[in-house]
C-alpha cells in the first residue's frame, strides 16, 4: 500500500514554563555553548546573534562574523509587500529561500536565543496560525543525539507561535504547533536519536512580528515519566507490565495482537489506553489492536460498529506502534459506525485499531474487514 504522509499534530502543549538547559540536556546539536552541542558557531549565541536592528552587525549572527548579518533594512525584507497574499503559505518559489534563518539556510541554537521577526520572509504557515496566514518567519534547525524530547518556551509581546517540522518546506510534516495566547507558548514534541527538527518561530497573522525569546529545552529519553519520548511506544507514567506499556515503553498489544480474518466482536471495556491514534481526542479511551494480512491484492474495506452508544475511531497502520503513516476514521458520533478503505498487496500487513474517541468511550463493538477486489 502507498501511505499518505499527514500532518501529526503530536506536540504536548504543556501547562508550566520550561527552565534553562540542566545537565539532562546534553543530546542535541546545535550552536550552543559546551561541547555537548556542535554547530556552526562554538560561541553559541553572542552579541551578534541577536536578530533585527539596523546595520551591519544587528542581524542574525553565528560566532559574530559579521559577513553573517543580516540587517533590517529595505533589501533584508524580500515579502510582506502587496504580493504578500500569494507569497504567504509554504510557497513553491519562497521570498526567502537562501536567507539566514530561513529553510536553506536555518540557524542553530539551544538554551536561551533572542530574535526579531520583523524583516523575515514569510513562506511557512503553521497549523494553529490564522486560517487567513501567518507572519514574518524565522528557522532553526536541531538535531537529536539521543532518544528524548525538545521543549520550547517563546516569550513575544507581538502574537507569535511555535512549531516544529520534519521537513521544513513541507507543511504536512509538522509534529507539533502552539499558538494558543498572546505573550507567551509552550510546546513539548519527542525526537529520536539522529532525527532533524526544524523549530519554526512565526507570527499568527501577517500583522504579527517582533522580537521574542525562545528557550530550548532538550531531555534525555525516561521510560516511566509519563511523557512520550522519542525511542517510546508509549509511557503510562510507570514501569510494571501487564497494563498495557511494558517496562522498556512498548505497546504490548502489539508485540502480541489479535488476528483480524473477517468479522470479530470486541469490547474495550477493560482495555489499556495507551496508543493514542491521530483522530481520536486528546485524552481518549481505551483501544483493542488487530493485525491484518492481506489474502491477495486488492482493496479492502474496515467497518467498525458499536453495539451500543459509544464513539469509536478507526485506525489502519503499516507500523503498530507508529501513527506517521496512520489512516484514521472519526466520521460519525455516538453509535455511529466508522468506515476506513485501504488498497492492500498480497501478504501485506496492517494492524487496525479500534479505540474510543475519549475518555468515557468505551463498550462493545463488531469490527469486519471485506474485500472488493
Amino acid at each position: 500500500m502507498k501511505w499518505p504522509r499527514r500532518s501529526a499534530l503530536t506536540g504536548i502543549l504543556l501547562s508550566a514554563g520550561i527552565g534553562a538547559c540542566g545537565a539532562d540536556e546534553r543530546f542535541l546539536s546545535g550552536s550552543g555553548d559546551g561541547g555537548a552541542f556542535v554547530g556552526s558557531s562554538s560561541g553559541g549565541v553572542g552579541t551578534d546573534s541577536a536578530i533585527g536592528g539596523n546595520g551591519n552587525q544587528a542581524g542574525i549572527g553565528q560566532g559574530g562574523a559579521a559577513g553573517s548579518a543580516v540587517d533590517s533594512g529595505a533589501d533584508a525584507r524580500t515579502d510582506g509587500g502587496p504580493d504578500a497574499a500569494t507569497d504567504a503559505g509554504d510557497s513553491a518559489s519562497p521570498d526567502g529561500a537562501g536567507l539566514l534563518g530561513s529553510c536553506e539556510q536555518p540557524l542553530t541554537g539551544v538554551g536561551l536565543v533572542s530574535g526579531d521577526t520583523s524583516a523575515m520572509p514569510n513562506d511557512l504557515d503553521p497549523t494553529c496560525a490564522s486560517p487567513q496566514g501567518s507572519g514574518n518567519e524565522i528557522v532553526y534547525e536541531i538535531t537529536a543525539t539521543e532518544n528524548g524530547r525538545i521543549e520550547l518556551a517563546l516569550q513575544s509581546s507581538p502574537d507569535l507561535g511555535v512549531s516544529v517540522r520534519r521537513d521544513c518546506r513541507d507543511a504536512t510534516s509538522e509534529i507539533g504547533c502552539a499558538d494558543t495566547r498572546i505573550g507567551g507558548e509552550v510546546l513539548s514534541t519527542p525526537v529520536s536519536s539522529g532525527q532533524t527538527v526544524f523549530v519554526v518561530v512565526d507570527g499568527f497573522s501577517s500583522t504579527q512580528s517582533g522580537a521574542y525569546t525562545l528557550d530550548v529545552t532538550v531531555k534525555t529519553a525516561m521510560c516511566g515519566d509519563d511523557a512520550l519520548d522519542g525511542g517510546e511506544e508509549c509511557d503510562d507514567g510507570g514501569i510494571d507490565p501487564g497494563d498495557g506499556c511494558s517496562g522498556s515503553c512498548a505497546v504490548e498489544a502489539c508485540t502480541t495482537p489479535r488476528v483480524l480474518t473477517d468479522t470479530i466482536n470486541g469490547d474495550t471495556t477493560s482495555s489499556p489506553s495507551v496508543m493514542h491514534t491521530s483522530c481520536a481526542n486528546s485524552l481518549s479511551g481505551p483501544e483493542d489492536v488487530y493485525q491484518f494480512i492481506a489474502p491477495t491484492s486488492g482493496n479492502y474495506q474496515f467497518i467498525v460498529t458499536p453495539a451500543g452508544d459509544t464513539d469509536f475511531v478507526l485506525a489502519v497502520r503499516p507500523a503498530c506502534a507508529d501513527a506517521a503513516l496512520e489512516e484514521c476514521a472519526d466520521a460519525g458520533f455516538d453509535a455511529d459506525p466508522e468506515t476506513r478503505d485501504v488498497s492492500l498487496t498480497a501478504n501485506e500487513s496492517v494492524f487496525v485499531i479500534v479505540e474510543g474517541w475519549g475518555v468515557p468511550d468505551a463498550g462493545a463493538y463488531t469490527l469486519q474487514v471485506s474485500s472488493s477486489g
